[in-house]
């Protein structure tokens, strides 16, 4: 597919295994804020705020359930159906960071078969799609310890996202 000559990022597109590259590349393309291109080096925050033309935010989620890894103060859980991610947050003060910007997602996976689709995938980032969060992060109780729980809806399966 393709956007006025330049590729489309489409869901399930495979981006490479790190992180900035494949934020370089993509920011090139599209026109993205290139300041940001250190915050995808090991140990920055993989998140670039507000860095589309359309004000949207780009994540790249290296730690999920995708990969089994988490975070003491946090778990990211994406949903098999993948139009769902959620934050779980142990600290409800850690939230007063994360803004409330549509995001731009790309999560890393292991190398290995998907058993619920049958995808084969290889090691690295894929692009999953555009999400939108909720306006609430309410607490909840998970694994039996109190979290507060942040949500983002996917709201588009392609960027740029389709003009109806």
């Amino acid at each position: 597919m393709e956007n006025n000559g330049k590729p489309d990022l489409v869901w399930g597109r495979y981006c490479g295994t790190k992180s900035r590259r494949a934020y370089e590349t993509w920011a090139e393309i599209f026109g993205w804020n290139q300041s940001h291109a250190g915050q995808f080096e090991w140990g920055g925050s993989l998140y670039a705020p507000r860095a589309t033309p359309e004000r949207y935010s780009v994540w790249f989620v290296a730690r999920s359930n995708f990969v089994g890894d988490r975070v003491e103060m946090w778990e990211n859980e994406i949903s098999d159906d993948e139009e769902v991610i959620r934050e779980y947050w142990k600290d409800h003060l850690s939230l007063r960071g994360s803004d409330n910007a549509i995001r731009v997602v790309f999560a890393r996976r292991l190398a290995g078969q998907d058993y619920a689709t049958g995808i084969e995938y290889m090691a690295g980032y894929y692009f999953l799609g555009i999400y939108k969060p909720d306006a609430e992060a309410p607490k909840i109780t998970r694994k039996g310890e109190t979290a507060w729980v942040k949500t983002y809806r996917r709201i588009s399966c392609c960027y740029p996202p389709v003009k109806k």
